[in-house]
């Protein structure tokens, strides 16, 4: 897959979960963001946003759902290729 590939979305996560103990923080979240797209999270504290992101970086493992990035299946070490600037300093 090409950065210009339309048929292929950059990244995908369908049917996305994450638990924490027997508290589930994300249910069943699927979007797409395809080349030259605009993407944001909106939602109120707590719905879901840093802990979507977080997963995408490999800091956390998901607990369900698949993650895609440029086509294959994520892998922790990918969260490489991911930039993050959080809001807060804490570096």
């Amino acid at each position: 897959m090409t950065l210009g590939d339309a048929a292929e979305p950059l990244v995908r996560i369908q049917d996305f979960r994450m638990d924490f103990g027997d508290t589930t923080v994300i249910r069943d979240l699927s979007f797409d963001v395809r080349a030259g797209e605009t993407f944001g999270f909106l939602g109120s504290n707590g719905s879901g946003k840093t802990t979507t992101l977080r997963a995408l970086l490999g800091i956390y493992q998901p607990t369900a759902g698949t993650l895609h990035i440029g086509g294959k299946v994520f892998e922790p070490r990918d969260g490489a290729r991911l930039g993050y600037l959080p809001e807060e300093r804490g570096l």
